[in-house]
This record gives structure tokens, sequence and C-alpha cells, in this order.
């Protein structure tokens, strides 16, 4: 099984690949393992406890043209899962052994793994196990994932009662609620159909009219009572730098009303503020010089008669 990819300018494979089994006060039991990836190992190997399992392989990166000989790298993602063979009902509670591994620079890896530390799980579903390899490497869309084949764990079985054995099954149940289901429990779920809210009810057209009626009305009144005060063309400022100065000062005034109209449809406050302050500064200025010359006005009728 070589891991390749059409996507990357790369492909994966390993060299120099050893598995042993071996026990510090009996040599004799020694079982060593020369494997050509993506061959496995013939035979199971077995494992008691005290025993130690020692895998060992060089990672190498080789361009997909082979225009350039292979090298070692290091993965930056490495795992080794045990996971009981068969997997029946009672020992699936239970789930696989992973355990992460380093690498060097160079691309050798290296696994140690004391059986005796890891009692607790192989004591409690004792048997064959299928070992695989799980190695990732960025730049590498498809993962080396490699079966080194069968190993048998000799232990006693435990004692389900043992305080030890509960106390890490408690553990390794709180693990795998936290994981979730594994992924053979996934299934496409059916397809998300949005409900769109229906059209909101408008009001009678009769209301809207009405309504646009009451906010334009103050206008016409606003020209009647000029009317009625008896607002005349020979009122309006004699100059034209004063016509213009009283045209801005009510351009100011007209101003906010369109200001207050766009706030109510499209602006936000912070935005409606920003144009509100020079507008009021420039319709402050403007009317001051207004309603001076208003006044200066109205005094100068005032001494005529």
């Amino acid at each position: 099984m070589d891991s390749s990819s059409n996507d990357s300018q790369f492909r994966l494979t390993l060299s120099e690949v050893t598995v042993e089994v071996n026990n510090p006060k009996d040599k004799a039991r020694t079982q060593q393992e020369a494997l050509t990836y993506p061959a496995s190992f013939a035979k199971p190997l077995v494992v008691q406890p005290g025993d130690q399992l020692n895998i060992a392989f060089v990672l190498m990166k080789a361009p997909a043209d082979a225009t350039e000989a292979a090298k070692g790298v290091r993965a930056h993602q490495s795992f080794i899962v045990f996971r009981p063979q068969p997997a029946t009902d009672a020992q699936a509670h239970l789930g696989p052994l992973v355990q992460s591994f380093q690498s060097t620079t160079s691309g050798k890896h290296r696994v140690n793994l004391i059986a005796g530390r890891f009692s607790r799980y192989f004591s409690r579903q004792p048997g064959a196990y299928d070992v695989e390899l799980i190695l990732g490497v960025f730049g590498a869309v498809t993962p080396i994932r490699y079966r080194l084949g069968t190993i048998d764990f000799d232990f006693p079985l435990a004692d389900p009662t043992d305080p030890a054995v509960v106390d890490d099954e408690a553990k390794r149940a709180k693990q795998r609620a936290l994981e979730g289901p594994p992924d053979a429990e996934y299934e496409a779920l059916p397809e998300i159909v949005h409900q769109f809210r229906p059209a909101e009810h408008m009001p009678p057209v009769l209301f809207s009219l009405g309504y646009s009626a009451v906010v334009l009305l103050p206008w016409p009144i606003l020209l009647a009572l000029w009317k009625w005060i008896g607002i005349k063309p020979t009122q309006w400022p004699k100059t034209p730098a004063m016509l213009v100065t009283h045209g801005l000062f009510f351009g100011g005034i007209s101003g906010f009303i369109f200001l207050y109209a766009a706030y109510w449809i499209k602006l936000r406050l912070l935005q409606t503020l920003a144009y509100a302050l020079p507008l009021a500064i420039f319709t402050a200025l403007v009317g001051r010089v207004a309603l001076s010359d208003v006044a200066h006005r109205r005094v100068q009728a005032t001494k005529s008669e």
C-alpha cells in the first residue's frame, strides 16, 4: 500500500523497516522481522509481560516524477494503532490503543513499547492485535497507513473487580465519550431544506398615503402662515450677499430635514452625528449673520416710522 497523491509533488515511502520483540531477562525469546514496505510480517509475533516491542523505520520523501533521489523526512503526525482481532462485541467497547511517537529530521523513527506499561489494557483483552502505522507529512494529502501485521499479546486475563482495572476502565470510558462515535457510525444526514419566512404583510395603500399626508402637512401650513403674516418680496434682503446668506441658512435647515429622513431610512446614529456636526456649525454661522440682518432691518423700519 503505497501512499501517493496526485495533488502533491512528492510521494511517501518507508525503508529499513524492522520489528523486534525482546526480553532483557531472556535473550532466547528475541523475535525480529525485517520488512519491505508495504509487506507485512508472515506470522504473528508474541509479546508477553516484561517484553519490549521495538519498531524502527525511515520515512522517505521522493519526487512524484522520480527525477531526484528519495531523502528522509520528519513525520509531522505519527501514530501506532493496536486493534484487537477479531474485534468481538466484548472487545469493541475498549476500543483500539493509539500511541504517538517522535521522529528525527533525518526521517528515522523508532517506537519503543514496554508491554508492562500497558498491562492494564492488554490484560483486559489479551489475544491477537492488528498493528498499523499512520504517518502524515505537510504537503502530502494522503498519509501512510501501513499495516505491519498481527501481534499476539499473551497476557493473563485481568480481574474485572480489581480497583486499578475499574479506575482505568472509567478513564477510558470518559475519553471515549469525549471522542464521540467511531467513524463507522457516522452516516449521511437528511438534506437541509431552508424554510424561508413568508413575506411580511404590508399596510393598506390608503393607510400609507394617509401617513405621508400627515408628514407633509406642516409644509402647506407653513406656507399658509407665511401668507397670513404678510411675507412679501419687498421684505427680502436688499443686497445679493445677504440674499445668499439667507438662502444658505434655509438650505442648512432643509439639510437637517433631509438628514433626519436619511437617518430614518438607512443611516446609523454615529453616521448621522458625523454629518450633523459640520452641518450644525455651518447653519449656526450663516444663521447668525442672516438673523442679525433681519434684526437690523426691523430696527431701521421702526426708526423710519
